[in-house]
């Protein structure tokens, strides 16, 4: 059963956008916006959706044009069309429409607030790194091992709040003789012990609540976006998973475990006090031990998945089942700290007994479940995959770097409260004027000095290899491609710089694995020989001052990053240069960490597939249809008023070109996957700068490894004809080559940037574009074109849509 005729957009006649100067409907009837209606007889027009990169480009700027009108859609992510006011819109034979995505991203100003939970989304990325996603033991122990990941840095998270409120605050600096709190909460010193540790226990009890309506929040703007789309896919195809980007159910589980685990931590500290009720403390150190174990085992045997969605027994556990063991925990927890609000609680100064315990073994955890996924990398032997980034070990050294970063900012958190309060020490070596930190403090400052060494070291032979590319590979290139002359000899090294820079990309991923494990390595290290006391006590000194000196040089850093944040907050243009790393690490849906940013592929990809169903014509129709909805509501089916004015002709069904530049290159690559077989054979796929393969085939070779590009290729080739196009510059420090050169049918093609060289006379020299200007660019055109006459072609011999 094939969609009714899709209407003008909006709801058709009856919806409108109010950021726009006037109605489609309007608008349309003037003939002054692009659309899809021809004369009886006339060919039918190609439609082409393109689809932006990082940064949220303009719809003007995608359209190449100053008046843009928004058809579909709503306010954060929404489809264009030109628009001609006051004259008639050109009859063309390829219309173009642009989809907008960008305020996903970097809309709401609490988007920002994102970056402080850096380590979060990390460790989400490590789980899409993975290079099997099958049902081995080997990979389901590499998988449940960064769930048990994500749980011990949300206890970690809450643990900081507790030592900065509880310990520090509340429990130390209230209590020193004379006192060292500022004089504006001076008088916290004159509550009672008890009552003040209680009270700061429950704003960390109130922060955990604030992370799970976060969580709640953007569950429902993302993952709870309509997924069915009928999709198709061959076997093997991982992307084309028909749930795949809908993973409401799977989130909604994981968001109860990691509340289950923050709140046991707060149990766990109203136990610390020494002078409290024994009985209490014994109590709450069993309740936080027991809720923390039972979301430890189901974190462990129900899967996260996105291809199997939820594993094994664990499907016969409704959620309601989750909910229970979240809010009991939380009950519990609130319990703990009204009964230590009535315990006797008396603080000597000291740190809380255990709470520096807690604090390195957390660390430790964590490293040691990286080491479990490195160690499941090796029983596989994967450095034999080609492909794999790092030799296949690109998913625990970004878990490490997680790791790490949140190490760095517990320590800044803790070392700067320190700061103001009075002066920071090891947790064993205060006095009466001193606060006690745990040491874990100090040796992240160790490791960020070790990685500043390193990092100095790079930058230092930097230079020298740019020459050597410039001299090497480079210059045979731009030999082969413009094929110069000795006039051309300033252009060639103009040029030969550009490309030489842009191929330093590749060496990102070997600088970013040697940081993250010499910090790995010296904080180890650093904790190791303090803690089992290797070193003489003056060497030990000596070790806790430069750690000090590091932790404040990782303060400063850490501090002007929460600087661009909080400039994030109320500057939109600010916002986007937080976006522009977002864009990339947020593609990816919440697989192991529920309060990780939230993926806007969740909601891009199911909506870009329902567009294209509209236009194209669904074949046959799914549960839920989202399709059918916008088909309704555009016929005026949902109760429209009598007043309203008759629709107005609608557009035909036709054939739809992708195009999609940078960023937008993947998200058209899962939405390919999504579309049903019978809609994929009227749509042909444009990719521009695309680092499918050059980042993404790297990076995530289980989803977009050759293999998996392959059956993309594949599935839109037809009678040896392909409908995929993927054009690559030499200059883009980005996008490069989709499949390994000689493959055939080949979809790839390089474009010249410069077009031509300049001559040593020219005074002014021709700009390069690197990875910008994309959908300008004249050599895009011609593509573009033959694209589209695959598709009228293909629409020509046949009878209908099929």
């Amino acid at each position: 059963m094939d969609l009714e005729q899709p209407g003008i957009g909006l709801g058709h006649a009856f919806g409108y956008s109010g950021a726009d100067l006037t109605g489609v409907w309007a608008a349309h009837g003037r003939g002054e916006v692009s659309s899809l209606c021809r004369p009886p007889g006339a060919p039918l027009p190609v439609l082409e959706i393109r689809v932006h990169g990082v940064g949220g480009a303009s719809a003007e700027t995608n359209l190449e044009t100053p008046s843009t009108l928004q058809v579909a859609g709503d306010s954060s992510a929404g489809f264009y069309r030109s628009w001609y006011p006051g004259s008639r819109a050109p009859a063309r034979t390829m219309e173009h429409e642009t989809y907008c995505w960008g305020k996903l991203d970097y809309a709401g100003w609490v988007t920002a607030l994102w970056g402080l939970l850096l380590p979060f989304a990390l460790v989400n990325l490590a789980h899409w790194m993975l290079l099997r996603v099958d049902r081995s033991w080997e990979s389901r122990t590499a998988r449940a091992a960064l769930r048990l990941l994500a749980l011990a840095l949300t206890a970690s998270f809450v643990a900081t709040l507790g030592y900065v409120l509880v310990d520090l605050v509340a429990w130390q600096a209230a209590a020193k003789t004379p006192p060292v709190l500022p004089h504006a909460i001076g008088l916290l010193a004159e509550v009672r012990r008890s009552v003040l540790v209680a009270a700061a226990l429950a704003a960390v009890l109130l922060a955990v609540g604030v992370l799970w309506e976060l969580g709640r929040r953007t569950n429902r703007n993302y993952e709870r976006w309509d997924g069915s789309t009928g999709a198709d896919g061959p076997p093997g195809w991982r992307l084309a998973q028909p749930r795949f980007w809908d993973g409401e159910q799977t989130l909604v589980r994981q968001r109860c475990l990691h509340v289950c685990v923050g709140t046991s931590v707060v149990t766990a500290y109203a136990g610390l006090p020494h002078s409290s009720w024994g009985a209490f403390r014994t109590t709450a150190w069993a309740l936080a031990s027991a809720y923390a174990a039972v979301a430890v085992v189901l974190s462990v045997l129900s899967g996260a998945d996105r291809t199997a969605q939820i594993e094994g027994w664990s499907q016969a556990l409704p959620l309601s089942a989750y909910r229970a063991l979240a809010a009991s925990s939380t009950v519990v927890a609130g319990v703990a700290v009204v009964v230590l609000a009535c315990s006797p609680s008396r603080s000597d100064g000291q740190p809380m007994r255990g709470d520096r315990m807690m604090q390195d073994l957390l660390v430790l955890v964590e490293v040691g479940l990286v080491c479990v996924v490195a160690l499941a990398g090796c029983v596989r032997r994967q450095w034999r995959h080609q492909e794999g980034m790092l030799a296949g070990f690109a998913a625990p050294v970004v878990a490490l770097l997680a790791v790490m970063v949140a190490s760095i900012f517990s320590a800044t958190l803790l070392l700067l409260t320190s700061n103001v309060l009075g002066k920071p020490k090891d947790a064993g070596q205060t006095t009466h004027d001193q606060l006690g930190l745990p040491y874990t403090v100090f040796a992240s400052g160790v490791a960020f000095l070790a990685v500043a060494v390193v990092a100095v070291l790079v930058l230092a032979v930097l230079p020298l290899g740019l020459r050597l590319l410039r001299s090497g590979p480079v210059a045979a290139e731009i030999v082969a491609d413009y094929d110069p002359t000795p006039a051309h000899s300033v252009s060639r090294r103009a040029v030969a710089k550009v490309w030489a820079r842009a191929r330093l990309t590749d060496y990102l991923p070997y600088a970013l694995a040697t940081f993250t494990v010499v910090a790995c390595v010296a904080f180890v290290a650093d904790l190791w020989l303090v803690h089992y006391d290797v070193v003489p006590a003056r060497r030990e000194r000596d070790l806790g001052s430069l750690g000090q000196f590091g932790a404040l040089a990782a303060a400063a850093v850490t501090a002007a990053f929460v600087n661009q944040v909080r400039r994030a907050l109320v500057d939109t243009a600010a916002r986007k240069k937080v976006s522009l790393v977002w864009d990339v690490i947020t593609f990816w849906p919440r697989a192991v960490h529920p309060l990780a940013p939230p993926s806007y592929a969740e909601r891009s990809v199911p909506e870009l597939v329902t567009r294209i169903r509209r236009i194209v014509g669904a074949a046959e129709l799914v549960p839920r249809d989202p399709a059918v909805g916008q088909q309704d509501t555009e016929r005026g089916r949902c109760g429209a008023p009598e007043a309203l004015p008759d629709p107005l002709q609608v557009e035909p069904h036709v054939a739809v070109l992708l195009t999609g530049y940078s960023q937008g290159s993947p998200i058209s690559v899962a939405v390919m996957a999504q579309l049903p077989a019978a809609v994929r054979a009227h749509t042909a796929l444009l990719t521009l700068a695309a680092p499918v393969s050059r980042l993404y085939g790297r990076a995530f070779p289980a989803w977009f490894g050759q293999d998996q590009l392959r059956l993309l290729r594949d599935a839109l080739t037809e009678d040896g004809v392909g409908r995929w196009t993927n054009l690559a510059r030499r200059s883009d420090y980005i996008g490069g080559l989709a499949l390994t050169p000689g493959t055939e049918p080949a979809v790839d093609a390089w474009v010249h940037d410069p077009p031509v060289l300049w001559t040593d006379a020219s005074p002014v020299a021709v700009p390069v574009h690197a990875h910008s200007d994309w959908f300008s660019d004249p050599q895009t055109y011609a593509y573009a074109d033959r694209l589209a006459e695959v598709l009228r072609a293909r629409a020509a011999s046949t009878s209908g849509w099929s």
